[in-house]
């Protein structure tokens, strides 16, 4: 998940030259967390700061908040932070899931309507899980992206576990062409940019 994370940030860094805002040399990040001491936190927050760390990018951690997990949480944090800060000094916003990102999304909303600027201030934001209304929002350019573990594919291997056609987990590896490690089929996660968000969109609609 924060591999996938670390990419987008690197690929955005790369295409857009004037990201250092404040001119400081590092990428200024607000970090939105799940529930604290939860292990999946600490595994997606760690994978995604080292990603940076071993692609080159110096970053600094401007604040970071536990939400929880909610969309209500990651919208009151964003609120809050942005009554002593400026919109246009945020460089990144990393969440560990979409419901937080898009809460900090519509308290940006919020705040552009409050400062009734005719500028836009577009800030880059990496979410996680690829529900419904996150692929909407990295597909109408308001989120830069997230990462969706494949829900079909994870599907169709419980299916051939329940149906006994395979013994183990190296037949099953070999049936669906995906890794396994000891007991365990890896299903790989997928990078969801604006293409892809895009791609899904049309294909829902066409259902």
């Amino acid at each position: 998940v924060g591999l996938f994370q670390g990419q987008m940030i690197e690929e955005y860094l790369k295409t857009h030259k004037n990201w250092d805002k404040n001119g400081n040399g590092k990428l200024d990040i607000l970090l939105f967390k799940g529930a604290k001491d939860h292990y999946s936190v600490k595994i997606r927050t760690d994978r995604v700061l080292e990603y940076l760390e071993k692609a080159g990018i110096e970053y600094d951690i401007a604040e970071e908040f536990n939400c929880d997990w909610l969309f209500e949480n990651g919208y009151s944090s964003m609120k809050e932070y942005l009554g002593g800060n400026a919109l246009e000094d945020i460089e990144f916003i990393v969440s560990n899931n979409d419901d937080m990102a898009l809460g900090a999304i519509a308290a940006m909303d919020d705040i552009r309507v409050e400062l009734d600027s005719s500028e836009e201030i577009y800030v880059p934001v990496v979410g996680v899980d690829g529900v419904k209304d996150a692929i909407s929002a990295v597909a109408h350019g308001q989120m830069l992206g997230t990462v969706l573990q494949d829900a079909d594919e994870m599907s169709k291997i419980i299916v051939l576990t329940a149906s006994g056609k395979v013994k183990n987990a190296k037949e099953l590896s070999e049936v669906t062409g995906h890794p396994y490690k000891s007991r365990y089929v890896l299903v790989p996660y997928k990078k969801i940019d604006k293409s892809v968000a895009e791609d899904l969109m049309k294909a829902s609609a066409e259902k």
